[in-house]
């Protein structure tokens, strides 16, 4: 190899590197910005706010069966604090989020099945820490078999 073509070469190491450094920074910011977010504790029409944060907690098995309906003040806290002070959880860090694991005797191994999170009625396809909490909130959580 000659000395220019070595040169060539570091040169592109060294780009794909700082390229590699902006990509894992940009993604940390990214997670540690909504990994910090907490309830929304002002009314939305009026600015007001609000003394508690009323957020509509539901789990359901597989067959369907409701087996958690509860209503629990989120003021001050992210999806995860309020789970955690309230339910056994366990979840994982994943580039889309915390991903549940296991809520109460609602155990997953995402290969035959997993917990998805509904709010307000509809599929979300982010994790727990990218979820804000707001008032009258309802955020299900459906035990659903992997086909």
């Amino acid at each position: 190899m000659g000395a220019d073509t070595i040169k060539k070469l570091i040169i592109k190491i060294i780009i794909s590197i700082v390229v590699v450094s902006a990509a894992v920074s940009a993604i940390l910011i990214y997670n540690h910005n909504f990994k910090n977010n907490k309830a929304k504790d002002t009314d939305p029409e009026s600015g007001e706010v609000l003394d508690k944060v009323d957020v509509n907690i539901i789990l359901t098995d597989k067959d369907g069966t409701e087996l958690i309906n509860d209503i629990l003040d989120a003021k001050d806290k992210t999806l995860i604090q309020l789970l955690d002070e309230n339910y056994t959880i366990r979840y994982e860090e994943s580039t889309f989020g915390a991903k549940l694991l296991d809520f109460e005797s609602v155990t997953t191994d995402f290969v035959h099945s997993y917990i998805a999170i509904y709010v307000n009625d509809v599929y979300s396809n982010r994790g727990l820490s990218y979820i804000v909490l707001e008032n009258n909130m309802k955020i299900e959580f459906r035990e659903t078999k992997i086909r």
